[in-house]
Parts: structure tokens; C-alpha cells; sequence
């Protein structure tokens, strides 16, 4: 189903491009607050995940997600 979230671009030799939408950059924080959630409740509880849980921090580039 398209619910346009993410634009195909044909690529030169490399193949197919894909680009996240405005509305695609917008669920990416619905995503990274879920992904955040289960690292807090549900990952282990030692001394190395509570500093990885810690240095979690994403930023959406300004020229949009380019994969």
C-alpha cells in the first residue's frame, strides 16, 4: 500500500534511490520514540546498555534522509 512515506528515484548505475517525504520524515520520530521506549523498559539493566541508552540522540538531516 502507498502511503507515501518514501519517493523512488531511478539512480545513474547504482540502482534505485529511495527518499523519505515530509510525512516519512515525520514518522521517523514516531518510530526513533518507539524504538527509545523499549531500549528504556525493556533492555537489560547493566552499567554498558544504561550509558548506550544515554548516547541515543538522532537528528533529521536538513537535506532530508537519503538512503
Amino acid at each position: 500500500m502507498d502511503e507515501g512515506l518514501i519517493r523512488k528515484t531511478k539512480g545513474r548505475d547504482e540502482g534505485p534511490r529511495y527518499f523519505l517525504t515530509p510525512k516519512g520524515e515525520d514518522a521517523v520520530y514516531i518510530l526513533l520514540a518507539i524504538l527509545r521506549f523499549g531500549i528504556r523498559h525493556y533492555m537489560g539493566k547493566d552499567k554498558h546498555e544504561k550509558t548506550v541508552i544515554r548516547e541515543l540522540h538522532y537528528d533529521i538531516p536538513k537535506n532530508g534522509w537519503s538512503y
